[in-house]
């Protein structure tokens, strides 16, 4: 016989068996105190009713009929000893509750103990018409080395049983806020197990957050594999939530088993299925992206790869779900190294065909995170190809559609100024037309441009990034608040670095890596932190010294006087392309691709060039150009540049000649060699 056996064999409902600590160890409508049992020694814990008013009493009494019920439960708090009258009772004395177990000790596997041992009691419970409607970490008590389930104070008893009025009234609220479910705020009789699965999920959150749950807000942690469980267990329809404890816990043990990073071969696994019309494939690779969130290779090398039609099913099925899978989509996209141009247009066409789905099925939440998403990778990234598509679409959409789309464009000007066609435009709804037009005229898109002008009237490199008038309340766009000066001391400072590691010669990741160093770097990235917060200052030294960087190499552009070094820069492409007798015309170089007009004085031809990892954009570029230009006129030629110092692998000659070739276009090879800029800055 063990000793809490004793304290049962003794009991007798006397109040005088029992001596209690004078401060109460927890407090509320009752109080518990540690006690001991003066017949056996044994200590115990009492819950004493602060004022017995009837309504308490019969919770009291709710409270121990259940916990007598199940009390041959190893994971239910038994009832020792009880008044009468039921105005206390006496349990095990426990170590402590989940709300007071220290951080380090709440691992998975502890919560994963914790739960089995929560949906034990809790099967029995339910089988037997009981729903416990207060589950939270200080229900759940550590009794001997086990979790148990306490306070069945509010539960509500099997259907057609006596109910307390008070607890049963349509629109009264009970439970704990936070993890109380949210149809116990309203006609709490009415709730079923899955009240009790809520409020499971809520606890996980807790568990994995340190972090307090809100009233009747799903606490879904950020990443990893209970995000899928959590999303599930907390869904507002309760009928969308597991139904029982066996399906939550087969859910938990199904995600859970995937906390290791996906294997590859599970996911071509996966992927076949789904190209054979899976929809559960569509399913596991959702909720795998979702449990994920963080996993760019996941998102930005495989999900957006596959066929975004057939995973629609899956994504329509949970609105939020769905959405946070968007979200990290465009977060993660460029995270870990700089997307090539293919790649932003394939993911900004993957939220296209969600965000057109969306929209048809009236997911208007869903609709607009990816337009948001689509939008802000845009004017990110130029997605140039995608834009062709989005603009076809905008010309299309009517009513709420249309509403939303006006919205998104008037937050995103960067990206709305490749859709301006659209504001002359009068199939195109009015709403986007006047959104496009307002944010234009407003001067919410920032310019880029050589020709800002000084005080004295001379043309001035250094405010180039210039500060537009702007609508109130619109966000500022970084470098904004930088002064004339601040800016020529970052590009400065930045192109002699550049130069000494050879910036052009570097690899997107290197390139990161240098961005981040520069950030750490007082003389830059301390400069900029009195101006802009971290993540503004990245894009700043993305999108304006280091974007202008080339342009400055080949002797023309807002920073153009600020390089250490640089090339010839046209002149000697267009010698290279046509011979000596050809000259640069006047004006018309340009970027994003390097190109320019030539003249021999008897004809004009057109040149474009850049690196050999450009060649498809330039050889596009080229047969555009051949396409407009009279039948007479010489074929456009594409210069591919390479440094001196870089070497070029002759197997990769012969491909970009084959490529070229079956263009219609001339290729021309051009090594380059840098030299000093006179004369030197100080």
């Amino acid at each position: 016989m063990n000793s809490y056996e004793e304290v049962v064999r003794l009991a007798r409902g006397q109040r005088a068996d029992y001596a209690c600590d004078k401060i109460p160890m927890r407090g509320g409508q009752a109080d518990v105190f540690k006690a001991v049992h003066k017949p056996s020694g044994v200590t115990v814990a009492l819950k004493r009713l602060r004022v017995p008013r009837r309504q308490r009493v019969e919770r009291m009494a709710r409270e121990i009929e259940v916990g007598r019920l199940l009390g041959d439960h190893p994971d239910a708090m038994p009832i020792l000893d009880a008044d009468p009258g039921n105005t206390w009772f006496v349990m095990p004395y426990a170590e402590q509750t989940a709300e007071g177990l220290s951080d380090t000790l709440r691992t998975d596997a502890a919560l994963h103990e914790l739960l089995v041992a929560v949906c034990s009691v809790l099967a029995i419970a339910h089988a037997k018409g009981w729903v416990h409607r207060d589950i939270k970490p200080s229900n759940i008590l550590l009794l001997d080395g086990r979790w148990v389930v306490a306070d069945w104070g509010i539960a509500r008893g099997p259907r057609g049983g006596t109910p307390d009025p008070q607890l049963t009234r349509v629109g009264m609220s009970i439970g704990s806020q936070g993890f109380a479910a949210p149809e116990l705020s309203d006609d709490a009789h009415s709730a079923g197990p899955q009240a009790d699965i809520y409020s499971l999920g809520q606890v996980i959150g807790w568990w994995l957050t340190g972090r307090p749950p809100r009233a009747n807000r799903a606490h879904i942690p950020e990443r990893g594999p209970w995000r899928t469980v959590v999303r599930a267990a907390t869904r507002e329809d309760p009928g969308k939530r597991p139904s029982g404890t066996n399906e939550f816990l087969a859910l938990v043990e199904r995600e859970t088993s995937l906390i290791p990073k996906p294997a590859s071969l599970h996911l071509s696994s996966l992927r076949r299925e789904l190209n054979h019309g899976s929809l559960d494939a569509a399913e596991a690779l959702v909720s795998l992206a979702d449990a994920h969130i963080d996993d760019a290779k996941l998102y930005c090398d495989f999900l957006v790869d596959l066929d975004e039609e057939k995973l629609l099913p899956a994504l329509l099925a949970d609105t939020q779900r769905a959405i946070e899978v968007v979200r990290a989509m465009a977060v993660l996209t460029g995270a870990e190294r700089p997307p090539t141009t293919a790649e932003i247009d394939t993911t900004v066409l993957w939220l296209f065909t969600v965000a057109r789905r969306a929209a048809q099925v009236r997911q208007m939440p869903l609709f607009e995170e990816c337009l948001d998403s689509m939008l802000s990778l845009d004017a990110q990234w130029n997605a140039r190809f995608a834009q062709q598509r989005i603009l076809r679409w905008l010309r299309t959409v009517a009513g709420d559609t249309a509403s939303s789309a006006a919205d998104m464009l008037q937050n995103h000007p960067e990206s709305a100024i490749h859709f301006v066609d659209l504001m002359t435009d009068t199939q195109t709804d009015r709403r986007i037309r006047s959104a496009l037009s307002d944010t234009i005229a407003a001067g919410t898109v920032n310019v880029l441009s050589p020709l800002a002008s000084s005080g004295d009237g001379k043309r001035s490199g250094t405010q180039a990034v210039t500060r537009v008038a702007r609508r109130e309340g619109a966000a500022p766009h970084p470098g904004e608040q930088l002064p004339e000066e601040v800016v020529t001391q970052l590009v400065t400072t930045l192109y002699r670095q550049a130069d000494a590691i050879h910036w052009h010669l570097l690899d997107a990741r290197d390139r990161s890596k240098y961005i981040d160093s520069w950030l750490r770097d007082p003389s830059v990235g301390g400069i900029l932190r009195n101006y802009l917060p971290a993540a503004q200052a990245r894009t700043w030294l993305k999108d304006v010294p280091l974007h202008y960087l080339a342009p400055a190499q080949e002797g023309f552009g807002p920073f153009s006087r600020y390089v250490v070094r640089g090339y010839r820069g046209a002149e000697e492409v267009v010698e290279a392309a046509f011979g000596s007798g050809w000259c640069v015309l006047p004006g018309s170089v340009t970027n994003k691709p390097m190109r320019c007009y030539a003249s021999s004085g008897e004809s004009t031809a057109f040149v474009v060039w850049g690196r050999p990892r450009d060649l498809r954009n330039l050889v596009w570029f080229a047969l555009n150009e051949g396409a407009k230009a009279p039948y007479e006129a010489p074929s456009p030629v594409v210069v591919l540049t390479a440094d001196h110092a870089e070497p070029v692998r002759y197997n990769d000659r012969v491909s970009q000649h084959k490529l070229a070739e079956r263009s219609g276009i001339q290729l021309v090879h051009l090594r380059r060699k840098m030299a000093p800029r006179c004369p030197p800055l100080p």
